[in-house]
């Protein structure tokens, strides 16, 4: 029997994560240690599907965002994440993403997701500052570092952040 093979399944995974957390809550010990070690927990969860999905032709990273992202989870907490991609999405990366999405949303969780490739962040998306404030507070779960560290270039710089603010304060 392979690794594999021997592991929980995701969903198995994912109830024995949130099982931990009810214990913790039952026992008074459910504060910020318990809700970052379940944010923990889903980071695992999401980096195996990521290793268990077609690879991807192209880089890609998974970021968590908005409390995901500060690991700040709880039990009924969404799990927002961002696909990132190098380049335009093809054939291949569409594939990597049915194998990494699909059985995420199969699980009893509500999981919130952005499909972008790093060329959308040249210019901010003004239209939906909400999706802006959540990357703010992106996290990168898994996926190349390489991208990672260009997607922070491109997105996080004070000219960005000040339209940020600007759009936060006309809401």
């Amino acid at each position: 029997m392979s690794t594999a093979d021997s592991r929980p399944s995701a969903s198995s995974a994912l109830d024995a994560a949130r099982q931990e957390l009810i214990d913790k809550t039952i026992h008074g010990a459910a504060g910020r240690i318990a809700a970052e070690r379940y944010a923990d927990r889903v980071d695992t969860l999401a980096q195996r599907l990521f290793f268990e999905a077609p690879p991807s032709p192209t880089p890609v990273v998974i970021l968590a965002l908005g409390g995901y992202g500060r690991r700040h989870l709880t039990l009924h907490s969404d799990v927002d994440v961002l696909v990132l991609f190098e380049g335009p999405i093809g054939a291949g990366e569409e594939q990597f993403l049915r194998g990494f999405l699909h059985p995420l949303w199969d699980l009893p969780i509500v999981v919130g997701h952005q499909v972008r490739e790093l060329a959308d962040f040249a210019r901010l998306e003004t239209d939906n500052p909400e999706f802006l404030l959540a990357l703010l507070d992106a996290r990168r779960i898994v996926g190349d570092p390489a991208l990672h560290s260009r997607f922070l270039a491109a997105f996080h710089g004070p000219a960005a952040h000040a339209a940020i603010l600007a759009l936060l304060q006309s809401l």
